[in-house]
């Protein structure tokens, strides 16, 4: 049964910037990372978007979102960062 991304919710704390999927079910992931230039990835297996991906980056250390079906049951999940963040 395939899941579906319904929403992003960020948090901003002094020391930490916590990102929060809401799905419409559980999921298996993956999580790397990427330089030249800095990039968070998350892989979410049996998942898609249920709408387009809208979250509010203003005074963290994300500068876009973006996100592609890798498969039809596969979404991929990029965070384009200002410098390299530990997951």
């Amino acid at each position: 049964c395939e899941r579906r991304l319904k929403s992003v919710r960020l948090w901003r704390a002094p020391d930490n910037t916590r990102l929060v999927f809401d799905l419409s079910g559980p999921v298996q992931h993956s999580v790397f990372t990427l330089t030249a230039p800095d990039r968070l990835v998350i892989d979410i297996n049996g998942a898609s978007l249920a709408a387009p991906l809208k979250v509010s980056t203003a005074n963290t250390p994300i500068t876009a979102m973006r996100s592609a079906q890798r498969t039809p049951t596969d979404l991929r999940v990029v965070i384009d960062l200002k410098k390299a963040v530990t997951p």
